[in-house]
């Protein structure tokens, strides 16, 4: 969302500012992983509580920025979201899973991402 805000400001270097009917977006994410937690009534204290919240608070705000540009910009916009296996997760930290990460890299289907920019108007090498 910041982009197409960014895209949309007329104070950016060149001093032009882009008509919305112009802006195509093609949204990389760093994958989103299928967790939940367990158990219905867990008695955890504040602490415990950090990082599931952390994590649902930015899941929430990667949800919110996909749904409006789709609403803002719908047939220009395109979000690469590969979901993990679930149980699996890959902390950006965790050097020790590059080889996973490679794996599953490999073993994602780009396929609609580009008919998507071919249909976009996206030229190799521009």
């Amino acid at each position: 969302m910041a982009a197409v805000a960014q895209a949309l400001d007329g104070r950016n270097q060149a001093g032009e500012r882009a008509a919305l009917n112009e802006i195509k977006l093609l949204s990389v994410g760093t994958g989103a992983s299928l967790q939940y937690i367990e158990n219905q009534n867990v008695d955890w204290g504040d602490a415990q509580w950090v990082r599931p919240i952390l994590n649902v608070m930015m899941d929430g705000s990667v949800g919110v920025a996909d749904f409006e540009c789709n609403q803002l910009l719908g047939k220009r916009y395109c979000r690469v979201e590969p979901v993990f296996p679930a149980g699996k997760s890959f902390p950006l930290d965790d050097v020790g899973k590059i080889v996973d990460l490679i794996d599953f890299a490999r073993s994602f289907d780009l396929t609609d991402t580009v008919r998507w920019l071919n249909s976009s108007g996206w030229r190799r090498g521009l």
